[in-house]
């Protein structure tokens, strides 16, 4: 009991999220994750799966396997990246366009999970973010 109750003190941080290209073939959109652990005990990221959604359309997934160390009472950084174009999304761009032009903007969330294990105990855990377009535009790099 004692190890899940210190994995689910696991907490999250988007600390870098950019539109790093935006055209007609290629849309590019770099992030990093900081997630923080609490724990006395070592955790791994075992699995990300996330999903990323434009003003409600699904225009990507991430997903990354490869194994991350969390330190007890420390953080890691992920990052992440994904690219696609408008041809991959199989929708109608011009109804993503017409839906930014309507808003003036565009909304991004990115909703999923990831799945964590310490030595005997493997849990999942939910992730959400929410941004806008022009936020991540002019977003700083850090």
């Amino acid at each position: 009991r004692k190890q899940i109750d210190l994995l689910t003190s696991l907490t999250y941080k988007p600390i870098r999220f950019k539109l790093s290209k935006l055209s007609g073939a290629e849309t590019i959109i770099d992030f990093t994750l900081r997630i923080y652990s609490k724990s006395t005990i070592e955790a791994r990221i075992t699995d990300l799966n996330l999903d990323v959604f434009l003003n409600g359309i699904k225009i990507a997934n991430i997903k990354d396997v490869d194994p991350i160390i969390i330190p007890a009472k420390g953080y890691s950084d992920i990052d992440l990246k994904t690219i696609f174009s408008p041809d991959d999304l199989k929708l109608n761009v011009v109804n993503i366009g017409k839906s930014l032009i309507d808003a003036k903007d565009g909304v991004v969330l990115i909703n999923g999970y990831g799945k964590v294990q310490s030595a005997f105990v493997k849990l999942q855990f939910p992730f959400s973010y929410q941004t806008s377009i022009r936020e991540m535009i002019t977003s700083p790099t850090t």
